[in-house]
Protein backbone atom coordinates (compact mmCIF):
# COMPACT_ATOMS: atom_id res chain seq x y z
CA UNK A 1 0.00 0.00 0.00
CA UNK A 2 1.30 3.63 -0.86
CA UNK A 3 0.57 6.29 1.45
CA UNK A 4 1.72 9.24 -0.96
CA UNK A 5 -0.16 12.50 0.72
CA UNK A 6 -0.87 15.93 -1.21
CA UNK A 7 -2.50 19.10 -0.16
CA UNK A 8 -4.66 19.65 -3.16
CA UNK A 9 -6.69 22.57 -4.55
CA UNK A 10 -10.26 21.35 -5.57
CA UNK A 11 -11.31 23.08 -8.95
CA UNK A 12 -14.88 21.87 -9.62
CA UNK A 13 -16.17 25.16 -11.06
CA UNK A 14 -15.53 25.95 -15.18
CA UNK A 15 -14.05 29.12 -14.16
CA UNK A 16 -11.32 27.31 -11.50
CA UNK A 17 -10.33 24.89 -13.84
CA UNK A 18 -9.91 27.39 -16.74
CA UNK A 19 -7.54 29.64 -13.92
CA UNK A 20 -5.71 25.93 -13.07
CA UNK A 21 -2.11 26.90 -12.49
CA UNK A 22 -1.79 29.47 -14.72
CA UNK A 23 0.90 32.50 -13.87
CA UNK A 24 1.34 30.18 -10.60
CA UNK A 25 5.69 30.23 -10.17
CA UNK A 26 5.83 26.26 -8.43
CA UNK A 27 3.96 23.75 -6.29
CA UNK A 28 5.55 22.28 -3.69
CA UNK A 29 6.33 18.31 -4.09
CA UNK A 30 3.77 18.02 -0.58
CA UNK A 31 1.04 20.24 -3.40
CA UNK A 32 -1.17 19.11 -6.39
CA UNK A 33 -4.17 20.42 -8.16
CA UNK A 34 -7.26 18.56 -8.63
CA UNK A 35 -9.20 18.74 -11.60
CA UNK A 36 -13.13 17.21 -10.57
CA UNK A 37 -14.77 17.27 -13.83
CA UNK A 38 -17.78 14.53 -12.30
CA UNK A 39 -20.53 17.33 -13.67
CA UNK A 40 -18.53 18.46 -16.67
CA UNK A 41 -20.16 16.19 -18.70
CA UNK A 42 -16.56 15.77 -20.71
CA UNK A 43 -14.80 12.20 -20.74
CA UNK A 44 -12.23 13.04 -22.49
CA UNK A 45 -11.14 16.50 -21.95
CA UNK A 46 -8.01 18.29 -23.57
CA UNK A 47 -5.82 20.72 -21.34
CA UNK A 48 -3.14 23.01 -22.38
CA UNK A 49 -0.28 24.49 -20.51
CA UNK A 50 -1.28 28.20 -21.09
CA UNK A 51 0.28 31.02 -19.07
CA UNK A 52 1.98 28.15 -17.04
CA UNK A 53 5.92 29.16 -15.55
CA UNK A 54 6.57 25.11 -14.56
CA UNK A 55 6.27 21.45 -16.06
CA UNK A 56 3.52 19.04 -14.85
CA UNK A 57 2.89 15.36 -14.69
CA UNK A 58 -1.02 14.91 -15.59
CA UNK A 59 -2.69 11.83 -13.82
CA UNK A 60 -5.57 10.71 -15.26
CA UNK A 61 -8.02 9.40 -13.46
CA UNK A 62 -11.66 7.44 -13.38
CA UNK A 63 -13.71 6.48 -10.45
CA UNK A 64 -10.22 7.05 -8.58
CA UNK A 65 -8.27 4.74 -10.17
CA UNK A 66 -5.48 6.00 -12.42
CA UNK A 67 -6.02 4.81 -16.12
CA UNK A 68 -3.32 7.50 -17.77
CA UNK A 69 -0.52 9.34 -17.09
CA UNK A 70 1.14 12.45 -18.68
CA UNK A 71 4.51 12.92 -17.69
CA UNK A 72 6.70 16.10 -18.11
CA UNK A 73 4.25 18.00 -19.64
CA UNK A 74 6.09 21.37 -20.56
CA UNK A 75 5.48 24.75 -19.70
CA UNK A 76 5.71 26.82 -23.18
CA UNK A 77 8.31 29.50 -24.19
CA UNK A 78 6.59 32.69 -23.14
CA UNK A 79 5.84 33.84 -27.19
CA UNK A 80 4.28 30.92 -28.19
CA UNK A 81 1.12 31.42 -29.77
CA UNK A 82 -2.26 29.91 -28.50
CA UNK A 83 -2.76 27.46 -31.74
CA UNK A 84 0.82 26.69 -31.10
CA UNK A 85 0.17 25.23 -27.71
CA UNK A 86 0.08 20.81 -27.74
CA UNK A 87 -2.98 19.83 -26.10
CA UNK A 88 -2.93 16.91 -23.67
CA UNK A 89 -5.64 14.35 -23.58
CA UNK A 90 -5.80 10.95 -21.91
CA UNK A 91 -6.18 7.61 -23.58
CA UNK A 92 -9.69 7.12 -22.06
CA UNK A 93 -12.59 8.49 -20.45
CA UNK A 94 -11.84 10.02 -17.07
CA UNK A 95 -13.43 11.87 -13.92
CA UNK A 96 -10.69 13.85 -12.60
CA UNK A 97 -7.16 14.94 -13.52
CA UNK A 98 -4.60 15.20 -10.43
CA UNK A 99 -1.74 17.63 -11.32
CA UNK A 100 1.36 17.57 -9.60
CA UNK A 101 5.32 18.52 -10.49
CA UNK A 102 7.38 16.99 -13.11
CA UNK A 103 9.11 14.02 -11.90
CA UNK A 104 6.34 13.31 -9.12
CA UNK A 105 4.58 10.13 -10.32
CA UNK A 106 8.14 8.81 -10.75
CA UNK A 107 9.35 9.52 -7.88
CA UNK A 108 6.15 8.23 -5.79
CA UNK A 109 5.75 5.11 -7.98
CA UNK A 110 2.45 5.98 -9.32
CA UNK A 111 1.06 3.84 -11.92
CA UNK A 112 -1.72 2.74 -14.24
CA UNK A 113 -4.37 0.95 -11.98
CA UNK A 114 -3.64 2.38 -8.65
CA UNK A 115 -5.75 4.10 -6.71
CA UNK A 116 -6.31 7.70 -5.36
CA UNK A 117 -8.62 9.25 -3.05
CA UNK A 118 -9.71 12.34 -1.63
Amino acid sequence: VKNNFLFVEIMDTQEKREQGLSNRTNLTDAQGMLFDLRTSNVARPEFWMKDMLFNLDLIWMKDGSVVDITKNALAPKADTKLNELPLYKPNSDIDMVLEVNSGWTDKNNIRIGDQLTY
